[in-house]
């Protein structure tokens, strides 16, 4: 499965609208999403700013890609927060569990995300 956190800062005026739009999003239930695990939406003030975080689940990578368009490694929100969030960050992590990889641990993740890891040791 690929984790995806997605973050950014809320601008000054555009707070209400973008947590509308966080709100609305946060409606997907696992299944609607062909691919989408689960999502979690979260906000704190840091050094004066809101700061949204995004965290998606995915299946796979193809899912991720498949739901996310070309520019699925890009970091961007919806064209709906345009001029509502801004520096915005994605990171993508492959999960670790030995249930989720073909071959027990080997990661997977497509360049530029990250480089393969060798397996772990299951006994250790």
């Amino acid at each position: 499965m690929i984790v995806r956190i997605s973050r950014g800062v809320v601008q000054a005026d555009g707070d209400a609208g973008a947590f509308t739009l966080i709100r609305s999003i946060v409606t997907y239930a696992p299944g609607e999403v062909d691919g989408l695990v689960s999502m979690h939406v979260g906000r704190r003030v840091h050094e004066g700013d809101e700061q949204v975080v995004v965290i998606t689940v995915w299946r796979d990578v193809d899912a991720l890609i498949a739901a996310m368009g070309p520019n699925w490694n890009r970091s961007a929100f919806p064209a709906a927060f345009e001029g509502k969030v801004s520096r915005i960050t994605v990171e993508h992590y492959e999960t670790l569990d030995p249930d989720d990889t073909p071959d027990g641990g080997t990661l997977h993740v497509p360049d530029p995300l990250t480089a393969s890891l060798p397996a772990r040791d299951p006994s250790a």
